[in-house]
């Protein structure tokens, strides 16, 4: 740990053990989710809400990056408060960069109730199944949306603790959440491509193009949508096709609005999230989340600490319950390249 490190977090300590206003640390945790701002954490001392925990009866000042190693290190009820941190940043990063979550309804069910949904006029629904297969619904009004798990594993030697603690939990946080983001979105593209792929759909929203792809042609996709009095809300393009339309005029393509990783513009009002898991030369125009497809959460995403003593490693489990449905093509247009 670097000795500017050593040196502000000492700062910290000093400064809340000799301010009664402050009392003791309720909060160690702020030195964890603030993993790159450490060298403002002396200047903000009086907005946080610190960690009970802390004590100062066992504290030497003498071995500070001892002491906030074996913290960190410590039992499970110290290492949850940091999962729970952690886990708040995970659902911030899946929640704005997920296609799942994005494109689909959202809804957040309790454990006692089951996802169920009805058949829209002339829609075809296709729900992740048993052992991520997909099922196609066709006969009942009403149907289930079966639940089921995404869970990923990290671990770290905890040899590797003691010379970059704070980097090494930012990089099992990105981790974690680089892998259940990419679950979620694989999951509804398959639902998307298997309806495209299966000759029994009933609607075939499909158009071909030989030529450039123009505005007209996206023009032409939204009317598709619209003339069923739904609004467009998603296009999913391959990073290999949205050079083309990038070449769009400032009047059609809109790019002046803060993005992240994955919407890179706007076109008519509708994000255009750009991705390598969408399948090259198809451009899949979608209608809003509510005539799409829904996404039901039983437990949303969730850190917990998962250790493994044996092999000396530390680590964190992050999970979720979820369903995914997408509702046919009625609502969706695929250009083809």
């Amino acid at each position: 740990m670097q000795e500017t490190t050593i040196m502000n977090i000492k700062r910290v300590i000093n400064f809340i053990k000799n301010d009664n206003t402050i009392g003791y640390i309720k909060k160690f945790l702020y030195l964890v989710e603030n993993l790159d701002k450490l060298d403002n954490v002396y200047n903000k001392l009086k907005q946080q809400e610190w960690i009970e925990s802390f004590d100062f009866n066992n504290y030497d000042e003498s071995n500070d990056e001892q002491y906030i190693i074996d913290f960190i290190n410590g039992n499970i009820n110290d290492r949850t408060h940091i999962a729970s941190k952690i886990n708040k940043l995970i659902k911030n990063d899946v929640g704005a960069r997920s296609l799942a979550r994005n494109i689909l309804c959202v809804d957040h069910i309790p454990d006692y109730i089951i996802p169920m949904y009805s058949i829209n006029e002339n829609g075809t629904p296709y729900v992740i199944g048993d052992e991520d297969g997909i099922t196609r619904i066709d006969a009942d009004k009403t149907f289930t949306v079966p639940i089921f798990d995404i869970t990923h594993n990290v671990h770290s030697s905890s040899r590797n603790v003691k010379s970059g603690v704070y980097s090494l939990l930012k990089t099992m946080r990105n981790l974690c959440s680089s892998q259940i983001l990419v679950a979620e979105s694989m999951h509804l593209l398959s639902l998307i491509n298997a309806s495209y792929n299966d000759d029994n759909e009933k609607v075939k929203n499909i158009m071909s193009i030989n030529d450039k792809l123009t505005p007209d042609v996206i023009s032409d996709a939204f009317s598709i949508i619209e003339d069923n009095d739904v609004e467009v809300s998603s296009i999913i393009i391959n990073p290999n096709d949205y050079s083309e339309i990038r070449k769009f005029n400032g009047e059609i393509l809109d790019t002046d609005f803060n993005t992240n990783n994955v919407i890179k513009s706007r076109i008519w009002g509708a994000n255009v999230f750009v991705t390598g898991m969408a399948t090259a030369g198809t451009i899949t125009v979608l209608g809003s989340p509510k005539h799409v497809g829904a996404m039901p959460i039983r437990t949303d995403i969730t850190s917990l600490p998962y250790d493994n003593p044996e092999q000396r490693k530390i680590g964190f489990n992050t999970f979720e319950n979820i369903g995914i449905m997408y509702n046919g093509q009625k609502n969706t247009v695929r250009i083809t390249l």
